[in-house]
Order: structure tokens, then C-alpha cells, then sequence
């Protein structure tokens, strides 16, 4: 029994092909790209939306408290990443990183004391025994948002606003493209 080891795509077809229908050939590359961009600008959409809307919320529902600082930490995190090194195995590498956890008390609106530690960054600007304001989740109050993360809701939103524009429009090209 003789077998066929042509290959799937024979690359001389290929070749001829693009001569002779190019524009054909960009096209269908564009479109590719298209779909790529159409893609990616759908996931960021819907993830700034849901982010956004869920910040949102929370600072909706929130209360407003003063919290004191009582001690910041240097938390170490390993992050990891692969690295291909030419050949088809892969390298693992990591990086380590540290950012400040900051250890928090507060008086919720029953008159409790909490403590709470929350995450700030790489750097903070903060000291033991400074005072800040915070949103804190009423029916679990160690859940908090420091304030100055409320302007962050206004920049997912804007985002939400750029990427589902980018969405749409690529769309439109896309259906445009079919049409023709």
C-alpha cells in the first residue's frame, strides 16, 4: 500500500498562491489580526467592566472610617516565569519582589475595634501611627479599600469606555470586510 507523504500544506501552492491573489492574501491576514484585536479588546472590556463595577459597590456600600497604622511589613513574593532558550525546553526563572503590608486598627460603627492588614504597594509613604482613610465592607469589616483607591474606578471605567470602543469599532470592520 503506498502512502502519501505529501504534506498538508504544500508550501510551493502556498507560494503561488499569494502571487497570484495578494490582495486576496492581505485580506486575509488583516481579517486575522482583526479577530486578534477584536478578541483581546472583548476580554479587557468585560474584565474593566466587572472590576469596575464590583469597586464600584463596594465604595457604594461601604463606610468611611479613619484607621491609625500600627506597623508595616516587607512581604516577599517570588514571582515566577518561564523562559524558552532556544531549544524546545524551558527554563524556569523567578524574580523577587516586595511590597508593604500594612497593619491597620480602626473602630467600625458598632464601636468595635479592628485590626486588618492590607496590602499597599511596593513603597509606602505611610509611617507607624499616621492616620488614614479607608471604606471599610460593613457586614465584613477587615475587607477594606484604602480612600485614595476610590480614583482608581474612574480610570478602569475610562478604560472600560476605550477598550469596548476598540471592540466595536473592529467589529464594524470585520462585518465590512464580510460583506465584501
Amino acid at each position: 500500500m503506498a502512502s502519501n507523504n505529501k504534506d498538508p500544506i504544500d508550501i510551493n501552492d502556498a507560494i503561488e498562491s499569494i502571487k497570484v491573489k495578494p490582495v486576496e492574501v492581505k485580506r486575509g491576514c488583516l481579517f486575522i489580526i482583526l479577530c486578534g484585536v477584536l478578541f483581546m479588546s472583548g476580554f479587557f472590556a468585560v474584565g474593566t467592566y466587572v472590576l469596575s463595577t464590583y469597586e464600584s459597590t463596594f465604595f457604594a456600600n461601604g463606610i468611611q472610617a479613619t484607621a491609625t497604622v500600627q506597623s508595616i511589613k516587607q512581604k516577599q513574593v517570588k514571582k515566577e516565569y518561564s523562559e524558552r532558550n532556544g531549544k524546545s525546553s524551558r527554563n524556569k526563572k523567578h524574580t523577587i519582589e516586595y511590597i508593604s503590608v500594612v497593619a491597620l486598627t480602626f473602630e467600625d460603627q458598632s464601636g468595635n475595634q479592628v485590626k486588618t492588614r492590607q496590602k499597599d504597594g511596593k513603597t509606602t509613604l505611610l509611617e507607624v501611627g499616621d492616620t488614614v482613610e479607608i471604606i471599610y465592607d460593613p457586614e465584613d469589616p477587615k475587607d477594606i479599600r484604602f480612600f485614595k483607591r476610590k480614583k482608581s474606578i474612574g480610570i478602569m471605567k475610562n478604560l472600560f469606555n476605550i477598550f469596548f470602543s476598540i471592540f466595536g469599532f473592529t467589529g464594524v470592520l470585520i462585518l465590512f470586510m464580510l460583506k465584501k
